[in-house]
């Protein structure tokens, strides 16, 4: 049976093994190949219109359509900056590779004026902030015959196409510029700002870097439309599939007056360049070089007319040359980008005597009527003070001693006025005559409506210490000084209006602003601004009476056993009856080229028709020696235009000014 068992059986031999791995693998690569066909039939057939879409949004671009910022308009209606459209020169960029690019780069640069490095420069930037698929931007506002150019070799510029952009068009050029602001493309810095990154602004957007076209950049900016086009592998458009529209922003209404405000300029820099030219050497001033102007209505707080000289053309911020021009705004030593109405402070000198004279009368210091004696000199512990004029003024009240600008007699006031009423010791209180200048809006916030604005100082016991002065105790002939408005007295040019409008509207402090109303493009007004009390200066009205009165005789009366008023020389014969204030302050610096002390800075202040007051102005010439010999010119320009006393000039065109005159030499302080 044993044999019988083993009978069919076929042992198994080495061959066979081989064999029958060969087919398992066999198997393994039937069923590889039925995958890889399965999964091309799928990518072929069932996928077709999903790669088909791929292909085609590949080779669709959007094109962003810049929006139309809203028109700015002065007080009158004037158009101040508007939006106009223009050619660009753009380059559609399909593929970062330097290589494939260079021909193209050579071939552009000589054509548009630019450096290759200037072309790969706009293109790096581009893509280092991931804006890879939009055109670069190379050229802005070009003429007619670049234009025609880049047409005529279309087909040696793949990809570089010229397009119709809004671009902004400042229509009155460098006036007002430190107040309508200037345009640039947004940083990585102010995109991590709330306002921008919760905006829905991204990198490439321009927005307004200053002045009111920053503030309100919201309402300006308007929607972005976008045009979509089919563009072949070299960047040529094959078609146009319709685009959509941007929308404009919204218009500003301004409280500005564009004749006053081109008046105010003009005026400024005629005097500057005589001051640097007067025949006289005892009063020429080479480093009178910059100012500011600032014109309120009293009576709402509406700014009129605000000047910061030197200045800069916003139109060249928006060119092709907006690089190189920033940089040499940048490099100026006089620095033109400075707002130097409500940005820069100076010692203010006698116009600070206003606020001695209505708090002198308002504690009970002296009476109305009551005179104190001015020989010429004034004696303070340690020190032996000398008024302006050297053989005194006589007996003055404070009506006189306003009009004359009398330095002893608010030496005397700063005597009493810092006295301890516990003790009765004299020249121990400082903080009186801070308390008294914010009383009238020196030293403190204005609450105006643009950025940039400086503070100043304010007299007060701590005021040494924190501005690093060696010695923070108070000595008399710094508290006299105070009285005259040298050592902790430096204010705005703003503020300084501010200060001149409480005393001529009854000493109503409002916040100044410059926007009367936003507006949509169909009319629609978006919001309105009007007055806003900020505070009141707390004093009677008969106090404020006889400040009024005392700078109307400053300004109008010629003559007197005092002497005339400080600038009566300009306004005596005046068709408006002005009321106003010189002052004249140390600049405290030592001119680098003769080792001399400089010229000091020339203030005026006024207000108009003293009556009815409807216009206050503040006027700073920085070394312009005095204030009735530089400042009181300029404020009387101003107020011949605000009064229509010269023939009005229509549009874009710089008013005609009288050449302001420069006195043979100051007529007081």
């Amino acid at each position: 049976m044993a044999g019988d068992l083993t009978v069919g059986i076929r042992p198994r031999t080495g061959e066979e093994r081989p064999n029958r791995r060969l087919a398992f693998f066999s198997g393994v690569l039937a069923l590889m190949f039925l995958v890889l066909v399965g999964r091309l039939a799928r990518l072929q057939i069932a996928q077709q219109q999903y790669f088909q879409r791929r292909a085609e949004v590949n080779s669709v671009r959007l094109y962003p359509l810049l929006a139309p910022r809203g028109t700015m308009y002065d007080r009158t209606g004037r158009v101040l900056v508007t939006t106009r459209p223009a050619w660009h020169v753009s380059l559609l960029v399909l593929k970062h590779n330097r290589a494939e690019l260079e021909p193209l780069i050579q071939r552009l640069a000589p054509l548009l004026d630019m450096t290759p490095e200037e072309i790969r420069a706009r293109i790096d930037q581009q893509a280092a902030e991931g804006r890879l698929f939009e055109p670069v931007r190379l050229r802005t506002d070009i003429d007619p015959r670049l234009h025609t150019l880049i047409e005529e070799r279309k087909l040696e510029l793949p990809g570089v196409f010229v397009e119709v952009q809004p671009v902004r068009d400042y229509l009155y050029g460098a006036s007002a510029a430190h107040v309508i602001g200037f345009l640039g493309e947004i940083s990585r810095a102010q995109l991590e700002l709330p306002r921008y990154r919760q905006g829905g602004y991204r990198m490439g957007d321009v927005i307004g870097q200053s002045g009111i076209e920053g503030v309100f950049d919201e309402h300006l900016r308007g929607e972005k439309g976008a045009r979509r086009v089919v563009v072949d592998a070299r960047g040529r458009l094959v078609e146009e599939q319709g685009q959509e529209d941007p929308v404009p922003g919204h218009d500003l209404v301004l409280t500005l007056d564009a004749a006053l405000q081109q008046v105010a300029e003009a005026a400024l820099r005629d005097i500057l360049v005589k001051l640097q030219e007067h025949p006289n050497p005892k009063y020429r001033s080479p480093n009178a070089r910059a100012g500011a102007v600032v014109a309120l209505d009293v009576r709402t707080g509406a700014v009129l007319a605000m000047a910061s000289v030197p200045g800069f053309d916003p139109n060249l911020l928006v060119s092709d040359q907006r690089a190189e021009y920033y940089r040499s705004l940048e490099r100026d030593p006089l620095r033109p980008m400075l707002p130097r109405a409500w940005g820069g402070t100076y010692p203010v000198g006698s116009t600070f005597k206003l606020v001695m004279a209505a708090a002198a009368l308002e504690e009970g210091l002296i009476g109305r009527g009551q005179t104190v004696s001015c020989p010429g000199f004034y004696l303070v512990p340690g020190d032996r003070k000398r008024d302006w004029k050297e053989d005194g003024h006589g007996p003055v009240d404070v009506q006189q001693a306003i009009k004359v600008s009398c330095n002893v007699f608010f030496y005397e006031m700063a005597r009493r006025l810092s006295r301890d009423p516990v003790t009765g010791r004299e020249w121990r209180r400082v903080d009186p005559f801070g308390d008294w200048a914010s009383a009238f809006g020196l030293g403190i916030p204005t609450g105006f409506q643009l950025p940039g604005e400086a503070v100043g100082i304010m007299p007060y016991e701590g005021a040494k210490a924190r501005f690093g002065h060696p010695d923070p105790r108070w000595y008399p002939s710094e508290i006299a000084n105070l009285g005259i408005g040298q050592g902790f007295n430096d204010y705005s040019a703003l503020q300084m209006a501010i200060y001149t409008a409480t005393i001529a509207n009854g000493g109503t402090r409002y916040r100044p602003y410059l926007v009367q109303r936003i507006v949509r493009p169909g009319g629609e007004v978006v919001a309105e601004f009007g007055p806003e009390v900020m505070g009141t200066a707390g004093v009677r009205p008969d106090v404020l009476e006889e400040v009024r009165r005392g700078m109307l005789r400053a300004a109008m009366e010629p003559g007197g056993r005092e002497g005339s008023g400080t600038a009566a020389h300009l306004f005596w014969d005046f068709p408006v009856k002005v009321a106003g204030k010189t002052g004249t302050a140390q600049a405290g610096r030592l001119d680098p080229d003769t080792g001399k002390e400089e010229q000091p800075h020339s203030w005026f202040v006024a207000f108009a028709p003293f009556e009815n007051p409807e216009i206050a102005v503040a006027v700073v010439v920085e070394h312009g020696v005095a204030g009735s010999f530089a400042a009181a010119p300029v404020a009387r320009e101003v107020l011949v235009q605000y009064f229509g006393l010269r023939e009005p000039v229509t549009g874009a065109e710089e008013q005609p000014v009288t050449p302001v005159e420069v006195p043979a030499e100051p007529a007081g302080d």
